[in-house]
């Protein structure tokens, strides 16, 4: 082939790749494609959001509003935002509308931006040498008919699908669920959550307070799905718990996290706590042994002592600060959580008809242990004592969830009231979910997000919208290293340390007698090879003798 050939056929290839480029570009423009390998894929759209938006009634017109020109960071989270954004308008079959509107392009797009409730943040700004700060915007809006969502300003993209496919399902539904708090006998009302916790179920649900003193003795209203008693620190009367029986006896769907033990975390002390609630639960299937869950597994805490003039800070192991990686893979309320933190922790255990029914949804370690029942118990980090032969050996259950139909606890009602129709038997199946602490979700003890977003999936299933659990999962990436025996961790140690220069020394020895196996093989087929030949002799230049000068 000449040169003028091959040159032709060259240049031929070359415009047959162009051309393919360019119309896989043309495709990828209308075609929104996408391959994820991470673990749960955690950049890919869930199955329960694609359901969601394809079985829309009306369309959903969703805008971005962001300006031109943002930090690295930020700018960061629109390009997260506007490929999720793909997505949804790609999985909706029409039915969810994108808009991606520059607010820097014309004034009226900036207008049009704090009428949606969008308004422009401060940003710090390093550029050529020298700093500077601009007003930007980076917000979502989200319409549905006549009802109006929308995110002021995209902070983090971390659990975004789940914030838009919530809000969704929020507008689309007539009214929005009621999630009602028990506020007698001192338990924790609404306004003691944390603040970006009660944000987040503000923007699903309709939080109410619930007074069990002004409840009539028919019962707690129909319009009240769920209910929560968070932490109450006083014994519950027949009336109340006859009232939470009737409750779960209609199917609806009763949740509660109490204490066995009152902590004092100053003096390190734990006093019995006595509510009712463990005799209550235990007639439901779940026993609750009033003792704190001590585990070798646990988050470590700092603590101040004060030596002299000096306070001297020191990072400790705390045992009843429970890191619980035991989490049911099978429950949507812990499946894609990995661990969370769970403080001064009541063991629990399911029996009768639950065992069957119900899911141990957190289990403390194989290493943890529990003194029994109402035994003190010392709580200082320094003067912690390790298991004794009489404690209780772990794992312990920390929280369960039942969903069945329950039999009543109470069998009439109480004295002085008279309800016109009493259950006597349940319904339908109603959902019971017991946490062993009211702490597992405390601000002031800095749990991790894992515990804020188990806590939303258990209020998630309680109120009956469990597929959306899923979605905020993927978010969760709280994955501690499982404790192991100090025996096993210098086995591993030593293993890593001597095994690969043996396995080296062992491969070369291998090596060394295959080809020596391969040679005497080759001697006995074919003799032994002959001696090489000497090199030829260089003839040598007598001493002193000058080489010849050139002509």
């Amino acid at each position: 082939m000449d040169r003028r050939t091959l040159l032709k056929t060259s240049s031929k290839a070359a415009m047959l790749v162009i051309g393919i480029a360019m119309l896989l570009n043309v495709f990828a423009h209308f075609a929104h494609l996408r391959l994820d390998l991470s673990q749960g894929k955690v950049y890919s759209m869930s199955g329960a959001t694609k359901r969601l938006v394809r079985g829309l009634p009306d369309p959903v017109t969703i805008k971005l509003f962001s300006s031109r020109e943002l930090p690295p960071q930020v700018a960061a989270s629109r390009d997260y935002a506007r490929d999720l954004l793909k997505e949804y308008r790609a999985s909706s079959n029409g039915k969810v509308r994108v808009q991606f509107i520059d607010t820097d392009a014309d004034p009226k797009h900036a207008q049009e931006a704090g009428k949606e409730g969008i308004a422009p943040v401060r940003f710090d700004i390093y550029s050529r040498d020298r700093f500077e700060q601009r007003e930007g915007f980076l917000g979502i809006s989200l319409q549905f008919r006549e009802k109006k969502e929308g995110i002021p300003f995209l902070q983090e993209v971390t659990g975004l699908e789940y914030d838009l496919t919530s809000r969704i399902r929020t507008m689309t539904l007539p009214s929005r669920p009621a999630i009602a708090f028990v506020t007698n006998h001192r338990a924790q009302s609404v306004e003691a959550l944390d603040p970006n916790l009660r944000q987040k179920l503000e923007t699903r649900y309709t939080l109410r307070t619930l007074d069990l003193d002004r409840i009539s003795d028919d019962g707690i209203p129909a319009d009240v799905q769920t209910v929560l008693l968070l932490g109450p620190e006083e014994r519950l009367p027949e009336k109340h718990l006859w009232l939470l029986d009737q409750f779960l006896l209609s199917g609806r769907s009763l949740g509660v996290a109490f204490d066995t033990k009152r902590v004092d975390m100053r003096s390190f002390t734990a006093l019995e706590n006595e509510t009712g609630l463990p005799e209550f639960l235990a007639k439901h299937g779940v026993k609750v042994v009033s003792s704190i869950v001590l585990d070798e597994q646990s988050q470590p805490i700092q603590i101040s002592v004060q030596q002299g003039y000096f306070a001297i800070t020191n990072v400790v192991q705390f045992p009843p600060f429970v890191k619980a990686t035991g989490l049911s893979d099978s429950h949507p309320v812990t499946k894609g959580l990995d661990s969370i933190i769970v403080p001064f922790g009541s063991p629990l255990e399911l029996t009768g008809d639950a065992a069957a029914k119900g899911t141990l949804l957190v289990k403390s370690s194989p290493y943890s242990w529990a003194r029994p029942d109402k035994q003190p118990v010392s709580l200082h980090p320094f003067r912690m004592e390790g298991p004794r032969p009489d404690d209780m050996k772990g794992p312990f259950g920390l929280a369960a969830a039942i969903e069945t139909e329950f039999s009543p606890a109470l069998a009439t009602a109480p004295k002085g009231m008279k309800p016109k129709a009493p259950l006597a038997k349940a319904a339908r199946p109603g959902r019971l979910a017991v946490v062993g602490t009211s702490r597992v979700m405390s601000p002031s003890y800095r749990v991790p997000a894992a515990n804020y977003a188990f806590m939303l999936n258990l209020m998630d299933w309680l109120a009956l919208d469990a597929e959306l659990i899923a979605i905020r999962n993927k978010a969760v990436a709280f994955r501690p290293l499982r404790e192991i025996p100090a025996g096993r961790k210098a086995l591993i140690r030593y293993t890593l340390i001597f095994v690969p220069p043996l396995l080296a020394v062992a491969g070369g020895l291998w090596r060394w007698r295959a080809r020596r196996v391969q040679r005497d093989r080759r001697v006995a087929a074919y003799g032994t090879p002959p001696p090489a030949p000497p090199p030829p002799a260089q003839p040598s230049e007598p001493v002193g003798a000058t080489p010849p000068s050139e002509a």
